[in-house]
């Protein structure tokens, strides 16, 4: 019995360091377990890490590589040429439309002198008719008095046509006298003045036969010396009527009346004003006022050379006219023309305006979306070394924990056979 219990005994002592050992190998098994679980979901942690890291790092790699691609296609440079190009031709469009709107100015003003210039030309030609049509009518008005003064009522000018004298030169024609003596040449002459000068008086008598009324004074001077002292040395002229040889000349009725007293046979005394005097009589004659034939002749004369004057200057005022006007149709011409340069310059200086807007718009867009590329990448290529340092750290994380599972395999396998 002792035996027994003594048996029961270490029976129960073993079963009981048995029990404690179950119990110790329970707890360094649950210990391992623990432990092993820890580094398997670690190790299954860190691999999940590693693969998304990679995905990640993969993506960002794609995008860095599509960033720099659009980045590299973004070139400006050309748009940077074209741009130059554009600034020269405007430059040279402004330079051209400068001086095409200079030309423009430079002709409108010239245009502006010529109209000027024409009007000063129409003025000066309204201004010459009036004076031509002034003249022409006191021509008008004096070769009537003229006329009237020869008192021809038409038989006399058909007789001499008859005879053919009616071109011969009037008496009154062909002298020349001094000025201040023509009143008292017309006062010596009286009708004489309107004599037909001829070559003789040979044939007077047959001519005269037809001859039915009128008054008709012929001459046929005889050449003679002229004294300065007679009224006949106051006139020039190849045929100088001989009475007036024997007409002393005074300066005035003083003068007349102290040289009468001299005056021998036949001859007279006349004045500047047109006294006549004679040894026993005096003559006075007192007209209307008006210039008398001589003085008309001379008038007459010097109307003829202003109306040629003035009609040789209306000519030429006409003629300068007309060039001017059609100087100004090439100049209105000239500058429509300008103008119309002007205007398709400034078209298209405006078409290289817009073009050359256009491109800074896109440079500035491109330049924009670089700048904005060049961050996304530098940000990319940022995020992707962090994420390959996380990479790298998750990967040393995963070996540990893999060394950690093969120490685990080993200490398993050690608890299995003391278990055992």
């Amino acid at each position: 019995l002792e035996m027994a219990r003594q048996a029961a005994f270490v029976a129960g002592e073993e079963l009981q360091q048995a029990d404690d050992a179950m119990q110790t190998w329970q707890k360094a098994w649950d210990d391992f377990t623990n432990r092993a679980g820890d580094a398997k979901r670690e190790a299954e942690v860190e691999q999940s890490r590693i693969r998304h890291l990679e995905t990640s790092i993969e993506r960002l790699a794609e995008r860095a590589n599509r960033l720099a691609k659009e980045a590299e296609s973004l070139n400006t440079d050309p748009l940077a040429k074209e741009m130059a190009q554009l600034e020269e031709d405007m430059a040279a469009c402004r330079a051209r439309l400068e001086e095409a709107e200079q030309g423009t100015q430079t002709c409108q003003q010239t245009l502006s002198d010529q109209r000027q210039q024409n009007q000063q030309l129409s003025q000066r030609q309204d201004t010459l008719r009036d004076h031509l049509q002034q003249l022409s009518a006191r021509r008008v008005s004096l070769e009537a008095l003229q006329k009237s003064a020869m008192g021809d009522d038409g038989a006399i000018s058909e007789w001499l046509t008859r005879h053919a004298l009616a071109q011969q030169p009037r008496l009154s024609d062909l002298l020349d006298v001094e000025p201040g003596w023509e009143k008292a040449v017309e006062v010596v002459l009286g009708d004489a003045l309107h004599g037909v000068c001829v070559k003789g008086f040979e044939t007077l008598e047959t001519w005269l036969g037809d001859l039915d009324h009128g008054k008709l004074f012929l001459f046929a001077p005889l050449a003679g010396k002229q004294d300065g002292g007679r009224l006949a040395g106051r006139v020039r002229g190849e045929q100088v009527p001989a009475l007036l040889q024997s007409v002393r000349c005074a300066d005035n009725l003083a003068a007349a009346l102290a040289l009468r007293a001299s005056l021998a046979a036949g001859e007279s005394v006349v004045t500047r004003d047109g006294l006549w005097l004679g040894a026993d009589w005096l003559r006075v004659v007192r007209e209307p006022e008006q210039t008398g034939l001589l003085e008309r002749r001379h008038e007459l004369e010097s109307l003829h050379d202003l109306l040629a004057k003035a009609e040789a200057e209306l000519v030429e005022v006409r003629e300068q006219l007309a060039e001017g006007r059609e100087r100004a149709a090439q100049l209105e011409q000239q500058r429509e023309e300008k103008q119309q340069q002007s205007r398709r310059i400034s078209h298209e200086l405006s078409e290289f305006n817009a073009q050359k807007s256009a491109r800074e718009v896109r440079f500035e867009q491109i330049s924009m979306r670089r700048e904005r590329l060049a961050s996304e990448l530098a940000e990319a290529r940022e995020l992707r070394q962090l994420e390959e340092d996380l990479l790298r750290e998750a990967r040393l994380t995963l070996g540990v924990a893999l060394d950690a599972m093969e120490q685990d395999t080993g200490e398993r396998e050690q608890l299995s056979s003391r278990r055992e």
